[in-house]
């Protein structure tokens, strides 16, 4: 068994974490249910894979995968900018680290220098 679990389509991260319940609390947070007695793994490929079987089908898999990739994009940027916000504000000079673990089990570590705010690494670890 993995520990952590990376999913592309297109070049476009669908998701990145904790490869068990993790996972699959999220997709079910952002509308997608794996059935009951459905092997997660398959679940993930069909809902992640252009479906080619008919025009209809291929519309609607390439809506889904465009809405997933938004919705992880849009939760990581959301996140980010509330770290690099909240830590903008302190009145404290010179480097600082800070690590962030998301809900989803994706860390973040974020180095910079308060002087210096438009240059911050984030590291995924």
């Amino acid at each position: 068994m993995c520990d952590r679990l990376l999913l592309l389509c297109d070049g476009m991260t669908m998701y990145f974490g904790k490869a068990q319940e993790t996972s699959l609390n999220y997709f079910a947070s952002i509308g997608y249910n794996c059935p009951e007695n459905y092997n997660p793994g398959d679940y993930f490929i069909d809902l992640i894979s252009q479906d080619n079987r008919s025009s209809a089908a291929e519309t609607e898999s390439v809506t889904r995968i465009k809405h997933i990739s938004e919705v992880y994009r849009d939760n990581e940027a959301t996140i980010l900018k509330s770290l690099t916000s909240a830590h903008e504000s302190s009145a404290l000079s010179g480097t600082h680290s800070l690590t962030y673990s998301l809900t989803h089990s994706l860390t973040y570590s974020l180095t910079y220098s308060l002087t210096q705010v438009s240059t911050i690494f984030v590291l995924l670890t």
